[in-house]
């Protein structure tokens, strides 16, 4: 019976020493975790500010954003990130069902988180400019390897359009539009499944409740789990003020400097304003007019639009200057026509060195205490050659039924040699060069360049030494030192190439060309040149 029993018993001994063994081996095994996302979003806004309203953590999945009470907290307050409740202002950090941020910028530039694709910039509702969000960005960061979308609400002007492409630089100006009870700029990020995420992370003890909490129905959607995992995602932390203490503070880069010898264009003055066609009126000794006088026209639903230009070529001295459109007041003299209210919609070209860049600008925004009727149209190069001008034109779907489109002073400010946004690190120019390298190629090598403000820059390459029809050939990102090799040229040709540069506020600066022969190693030549900004 025994001798039965035996192989039996060795049997079941081989399986509990494998089974022990298995245990042993897969006992440190870790589950797999969803790799944390890296930082990427850098300073939205120069200088220093107050946030005045945070993200707020508890209760948060509305059916539609600001439009739902039912799902906002019983109790009419906030969670912040740390997990403290707190009221509601004043005595807290924001608002109930708040999404994203609130810096209080009042009509001061913007600048994008990053690098992305701009998916929509205008109104949030063309039909009732009081709605939501108001003069938006939204941009896209995907295609740079950051599954998030940011979103800037609240805007007066905006200088990246729908479909193109932008850096970290100025995309417009704070403002009062949509839903807002004060000029300030709204920021929000949201994740690849389209939900509103805290940038500063969530620190407190156990999950942040947008991640696990479960909608309770009734006038909400049915029940489900956000699944919204907040992160902290600032590469650098925008500078607060030394009053804030909401979240973590980064070092401020200098306000943007106007610059001295500012130089006026009116629209008084006919060599220098035209208009396209005779359908704009002339208010003489408006009030609030620059020099007392402006033209205005009522806004078109047919096509053609409406155009007016400022002629500013050959009138100063060229070089990189901030641009400004002066909007007049809205209240008209009692011997002019009835008061009109300007355009939600005013599109600014600005033609320079033979590019043409749009600001877009809610007229109806301004004047206001804070800019005195002046409105940042952004930052050009100008050669002082050729057809430069401001031409202003009119987009009636975005216009309320009544509005006029307002042309008054364009104003130019030559921008300081000094500004608190350093362009390079250490040294006045750049340390970059060319040179023919193995057969059929040209090596184009560059240091120095301080990634802190400065990474993105174009190679671009001509045979001959003038930017006609010269050719991108490369695009870098943020690198404070590199090579890239041009490839497939012919041997024994020379080939002219430069280097356009970004700083912080979007300037572009052009340095070159040099020269190198294709294949024939021998090193560069710096052909002198003035250097331009576009």
């Amino acid at each position: 019976m025994l001798k039965n029993r035996l192989p039996i018993f060795v049997t079941l001994l081989n399986l509990l020493i494998c089974t022990t063994i298995l245990v042993w081996l897969f006992s440190d095994v870790q589950p797999i975790r969803a790799q944390a996302p890296q930082p990427f979003l850098g300073r939205i806004y120069l200088g220093s500010a107050p946030v005045t309203a945070i993200f707020d953590h508890s209760y948060p999945l509305m059916t539609s954003a600001g439009s739902d009470n039912f799902c906002r907290d019983p109790l009419n307050q906030t969670t912040h990130y740390d997990d403290t409740p707190r009221e509601n202002p004043p005595f807290g950090y924001g608002y109930d069902a708040h999404d994203g941020i609130d810096y209080d910028l009042n009509y001061e530039p913007v600048l994008a988180a990053d690098q992305g694709d701009v998916d929509y910039a205008g109104w949030s509702n063309p039909a009732n400019h009081t709605h939501g969000l108001g003069f938006y960005i939204k941009i896209d960061h995907s295609r740079f390897g950051n599954d998030y979308t940011t979103i800037y609400g609240h805007m007066s002007v905006i200088h990246a359009l729908t479909g193109e492409a932008t850096l970290p630089i100025i995309i417009g100006v704070s403002g009062d539009t949509g839903n807002s009870d004060g000029s300030h700029l709204h920021f929000e990020v949201r994740d690849a499944a389209n939900k509103p995420v805290n940038p500063y992370g969530w620190i407190g003890a156990g999950d942040d409740p947008w991640s696990v909490w479960t909608n309770p129905g009734g006038g909400c959607a049915s029940g489900h789990q956000t699944g919204a995992v907040s992160t902290d995602l600032w590469f650098r932390y925008p500078a607060l003020t030394s009053g804030s203490t909401q979240y973590p503070s980064g070092s401020p880069m200098a306000d943007l400097d106007i610059g001295q010898n500012p130089k006026f264009f009116d629209d008084s003055v006919s060599t220098i304003f035209t208009a396209a066609d005779t359908v704009w009126g002339n208010i003489s000794y408006a009030n609030g007019a620059y020099l007392e006088n402006f033209h205005h026209a009522a806004i078109r639903t047919s096509s053609p639009g409406l155009s007016a230009k400022w002629d500013i070529a050959n009138l100063f001295v060229g070089g990189f200057h901030y641009v400004f459109a002066h909007i007049p007041h809205h209240q008209s003299p009692p011997d002019d026509p009835p008061q009109v209210d300007p355009a939600h919609y005013a599109i600014y070209t600005i033609k320079h060195q033979g590019y043409g860049d749009q600001a877009i600008v809610v007229q109806s925004e301004y004047p206001n205490t804070v800019t005195d009727g002046w409105a940042y149209l952004g930052g050009y190069n100008f050669n002082n050659y050729g057809d430069e001008h401001v031409r202003l034109s009119q987009m009636s779907v975005a216009s309320s039924s009544g509005r006029r489109v307002f042309a008054d002073a364009i104003r130019l400010n030559l921008k300081p040699t000094t500004t608190g946004c350093p362009v390079r690190a250490g040294d006045s120019t750049p340390v970059w060069s060319v040179a023919g390298d193995e057969s059929e190629r040209i090596k184009v090598t560059w240091s120095g360049f301080d990634a802190y403000e400065l990474g993105y820059f174009n190679i671009y390459r001509n045979v001959k030494s003038t930017t006609d029809y010269w050719t991108l050939v490369h695009e870098q990102e943020t690198a404070v030192a590199g090579e890239w090799v041009d490839d497939g040229l012919t041997n024994g040709k020379k080939y002219f190439y430069w280097l356009e540069i970004f700083d912080c506020y979007g300037t572009s600066i052009l340095e070159g060309p040099q020269s190198a022969i294709a294949g024939a190693g021998i090193s560069a030549t710096f052909v002198p040149a003035p250097t331009g900004s576009r």
